[in-house]
Order: C-alpha cells, then structure tokens, then sequence
C-alpha cells in the first residue's frame, strides 16, 4: 500500500543494514527507510571504511560497496522526486534551498561511491 509505515520497504532496508552488522537504535521510532535513518547508514558504512582500510583493505572495499549498492537500490531510487516535493511545497527559502543541497550532496556521494566501487 502506498504510504504504509513499517511495511515491506522498512523491512527490506532493514534486512540490508543486518548485513553490514547494524542495526537501528530499539529506541528510534522511525522507520529504517526514514530519509535521515538511510543517510546514516550510509555515513556509517563510509566512516567504517575508512577506519578499515589501514588495516583490512577488504573489509573497507566491503563497505564501500555496499554503501554504494544501498544508494543505488534506496535512496537513488527515491531521493529526487522527495526533495522535489520538499523544494516544491516549502514556504522558506531555508527549506527550499536545504532540500537543494541535500540533493548536490547525494548526488555528488552516489557519483564518487559509483567512481571508487568501479
């Protein structure tokens, strides 16, 4: 059903982030396919990335490829037509010009995650 919370999409990202060994706070009430949840996971698999590769080379390339397979099976999927949406019907310019950058930032993260996963 469209707009339906906690359904199968919240479940399927869910099952992504088990993957990766992470998992959503119990105390959070938003659904893991909430904007701000999946952003995080994806800083979060970046940031382990990093913390890997002096070390463990596989693990950080692990990471990245799978921040880069969850942005273009999520958020990639779905991101433009929200902040669309959002610069559309905001009544500020601080909300229409947020939802502008927060397009730039996903678009330029997808095209380097893209870049360093080839």
């Amino acid at each position: 059903r469209r707009g339906m919370l906690f359904g199968p999409s919240e479940q399927k990202v869910q099952d992504f982030m088990e993957r990766f060994g992470l998992r959503k706070a119990s105390e959070e009430h938003a659904p893991c396919d909430h904007f701000a949840i999946e952003l995080q996971f994806v800083a979060e698999l970046g940031k382990r990335a990093v913390a890997a590769l002096p070390e463990d080379g596989q693990a950080a390339r692990r990471d990245l490829a799978g921040a880069t397979e969850f942005m273009d099976a999520y958020v990639a999927t779905w991101h433009g037509r929200f902040l669309g949406l959002v610069e559309h019907h905001a009544e500020t310019a601080f909300y229409q010009g947020l939802a502008m950058f927060a397009r730039g930032v996903i678009e330029q993260q997808l095209a380097w995650l893209r870049d360093v996963a080839a």
